[in-house]
């Protein structure tokens, strides 16, 4: 099985060049009334509605749609909510959304899916762990977030526990959704502008976080991901002398050891 799995790999990188190939088009989310993701009255948690999902199909599988990239989105959706949530292809729609698959040659996608986003993750998914961390216990968290999937956005999480809480499987904010449902303005502008967005926010558990968030981008799909990095504004104010000397201490601590070509520098061997 593995050595099937590393001739499969092998093949795909022989085909492709070893580079991605952009693919053409626009995302789900700029097919306006067919982006199948709401925002909960109250709880503004982002939730699937299947009846425009079952529209969206419906919409590209008009020739005068044909959007391949969008059709990918679409499918990823539904595929990364497989075994977690209802299933989002309506029973009247099973038909149609077979056609889909067929229409756009997206079987192999599906197949690939797995080693698709570990692809593209994988790099992320280090730096949540490493920074996170570097910095366990000093009020701030970095979270990584799969944009294509907001009902399970999260894919990596370092810290939250003692900030927003938010763990690995959680949802969007809604934040995320808002700016990628509107056509993802703002994000796609900060990467265009290779700048980033930060702004002051409230959790239930905190008054006041300052959060930057940096949209990843694909080769191949474009917006894909954002990583977020929020600090704990309020509990690092309302420190006292005490224990901000702490706050450094574990600052300190936590970046791990002092290479020896450093102390030798520096005459601490």
């Amino acid at each position: 099985m593995e050595v099937a799995r590393a001739v499969k790999k092998l093949l795909r990188r022989s085909e492709c060049n070893w580079k991605p190939t952009k693919i053409e088009g626009k995302r789900l989310f700029q097919h306006a009334g067919y982006y199948p993701i709401n925002l909960e009255s109250g709880t503004n948690r982002p939730s699937l509605n299947r009846q425009i999902f079952a529209e969206a199909i419906e919409h590209l599988l008009d020739d005068t749609n044909f959007d391949r990239l969008a059709a990918m989105d679409l499918v990823y959706l539904r595929e990364n909510l497989l075994n977690h949530e209802p299933d989002a292809v309506l029973s009247t729609h099973k038909d149609q959304y077979e056609a889909l698959i067929l229409k756009y040659g997206l079987r192999r996608f599906i197949e690939d899916l797995p080693e698709e986003r570990e692809r593209i993750f994988r790099n992320y998914e280090r730096i949540v762990r490493d920074v996170g961390q570097s910095l366990r216990g000093i009020y701030f968290e970095i979270l990584l977030h799969d944009v294509r999937n907001p009902i399970r956005s999260i894919i990596a999480a370092e810290n939250s526990e003692s900030v927003s809480g938010r763990r690995v499987g959680d949802p969007s904010t809604r934040f995320v959704v808002h700016y990628v449902r509107n056509q993802g303005r703002q994000l796609m502008a900060a990467m265009e502008g290779d700048s980033k967005i930060a702004y002051f926010k409230q959790f239930s558990r905190t008054k006041k976080v300052k959060a930057t968030t940096t949209p990843i981008f694909d080769e191949c799909y474009g917006l894909v991901g954002i990583l977020c990095l929020n600090v704990d504004v309020e509990a690092v104010e309302s420190l006292t002398p005490e224990g901000q000397k702490e706050f450094f201490e574990k600052y300190t601590w936590n970046t791990g050891e002092t290479p020896a070509f450093e102390r030798e520098q520096w005459g601490l061997v």
